[in-house]
């Protein structure tokens, strides 16, 4: 049971981060997505978004939809 409750709680931690991401709020995404790095340094997606955020805090886009489209590969 104990592993389900810190699976759950990770994947909650990831949502909320998701959905402020989602809606254009990237510092409030990026401080919550740092926290779960702190606590999970080694997950892929958390690094990715992570990278992401940094990226729309410096350049927010003026028409977001939610959606991250890549500049390079």
């Amino acid at each position: 049971i104990r592993i389900y409750e810190v699976t759950k709680l990770r994947i909650e931690g990831f949502e909320h981060a998701r959905r402020e991401y989602e809606a254009g709020r990237f510092k409030p995404a990026l401080a919550a997505i740092r926290g779960l790095n702190q606590r999970y340094p080694t997950d892929g997606p958390t690094q990715t978004y992570i990278a992401r955020c940094e990226e729309l805090v410096k350049h927010p886009p003026a028409d977001w939809d939610g959606v991250f489209r890549a500049k390079e590969k």
